[in-house]
């Protein structure tokens, strides 16, 4: 079974128990020590490798134009909005707000009229390693606001000394421009995910849309193993993980076109998945507290992989979305009952065309710009440890294997074809 990015380390590392402790403190999701660990790599052992720069990305400028945030807008019923860069000391509304001393920010994004009744007067755009040791990106999305002493930082909610609760319906789009590392696979902590990868030259650019969704927090990760644990809280959040296919912890499956999406709200133990050569399954694990912090309502999920056309010949053998619905099983293991209301669901996306007309001949050329993506659902299930496998059909296997060993390389090359 080949694995693609282990995102838990091991328990009683000193690394997880400092990383326990920062959470219990400021209130940050236990999901940056369970995104992290080893990925199976791919390169040669003396492939030279990339490493991302250690510091928060700034704004891009004249002077940085790599590794830098270009663009961030906030997305509002009222429409979209430019986000405005505000440097701390400098105020946006006048509002002052209760904020973490210990995470202070050197200002935040805004916009004329932003409404500070949200409990927050924008947001702190975090891009950067999701700790000291790693190449793997976090994309956060804080609220901030100035405190007391006028300095930004990351805003608390009072009642439960965690994290104030992003404003459900605010969209955030955040356009990153890279460097010599090319992105594998997103993994959203959102309600609704949107990402999209360009060039500029040769400098990949991300753009990554979101909205936030309800996560429940534990004070310790001991909350997400059993049907017992209660969330010390459950604001709305929205971050993401970048996985590089060329960084020090690179995505472990070749050839891939890097545009495999996956979300969830179960933060506790969220995988990227594992792929069995042998049965062509995917499987995958996400995990929260059972309970909400009221002890009695429980807490219930979602884990959603969106798999272009071309990954899914490599991994399924599957090269025509219309049968993915009727070759696929969907799967879920979970312990007291967290499987009964759980719906399951295989969607396809249609093909993004762009049409162009040449100016001489009058001639129309349709070209696809963006492929059809194989959407797997589970939702609705209980936490605290659902297993979710996704798998070719044991009656079906036979032929589909066949078929997936005859298209990797080919479609290796048409993946390789289309990042250039």
């Amino acid at each position: 079974m080949r694995k693609f990015v282990v995102l838990e380390y091991a328990s009683g590392l000193t690394w997880g128990d400092y990383m326990e402790k920062i959470v219990r403190r400021i209130g940050w999701p236990f999901v940056v020590t369970a995104f992290l660990g080893l990925a199976v790599s791919t390169q040669a052992a003396n492939a030279a490798v990339e490493i991302l720069p250690r510091a928060d990305f700034p704004m891009c400028s004249a002077e940085r134009m790599t590794y830098c945030i270009s663009e961030v807008t906030f997305i509002e019923l009222a429409g979209e909005k430019a986000g405005l860069w505000v440097p701390t000391g400098t105020s946006a509304t006048g509002a002052v707000f209760p904020t973490f001393d210990k995470v202070p920010y050197a200002g935040r994004f805004t916009y004329d009229g932003f409404d500070v009744a949200r409990g927050y007067d924008g947001v702190y755009v975090r891009v950067g390693p999701a700790n000291e040791y790693t190449d793997t990106m976090m994309l956060a999305i804080e609220p901030a606001g100035p405190g007391a002493t006028g300095q930004v930082g990351r805003v608390k909610d009072e009642v439960t000394g965690k994290v104030r609760s992003l404003a459900a319906d605010m969209g955030v789009r955040v356009v990153v421009r890279l460097g010599a590392l090319k992105p594998a696979i997103t993994i959203g902590v959102t309600n609704t995910a949107e990402v999209n990868k360009t060039l500029d030259g040769e400098i990949p650019v991300l753009s990554f849309t979101g909205y936030p969704v309800p996560v429940a927090i534990q004070n310790s990760s001991k909350d997400c193993v059993d049907e017992t644990g209660i969330a010390a809280a459950k604001p709305y959040q929205l971050y993401a993980l970048v996985v590089f296919e060329n960084g020090r912890d690179p995505f472990g499956i070749p050839g891939l076109s890097g545009d495999i999406l996956l979300s969830s709200n179960g933060t506790c133990k969220i995988t990227s998945p594992t792929w069995s050569a042998e049965t062509l399954a995917f499987s995958f694990t996400a995990a929260s507290p059972h309970f909400a912090p009221d002890g009695t309502t429980v807490n219930r999920g979602f884990y959603r992989a969106s798999i272009p056309i071309n990954d899914a010949a490599m991994l399924f053998g599957i090269t025509d979305p219309k049968v993915a619905a009727t070759a696929l099983d969907l799967i879920l293991e979970d312990t007291e009952m967290g499987s009964v209301s759980v719906e399951k669901r295989v969607a396809v996306t249609k093909p993004v065309m762009k049409t162009e007309t040449d100016p001489k001949t009058k001639k129309k050329t349709t070209t696809e710009i963006k492929p059809s993506n194989i959407v797997i659902s589970f939702t609705n299930f209980q936490f605290s440890s659902p297993k979710m496998t996704v798998k070719i059909k044991a009656s079906k296997l036979s032929q589909f294997k066949k078929v997936q060993k005859s298209l990797v390389n080919s479609y290796r090359g048409k993946n390789a074809k289309n990042k250039k």
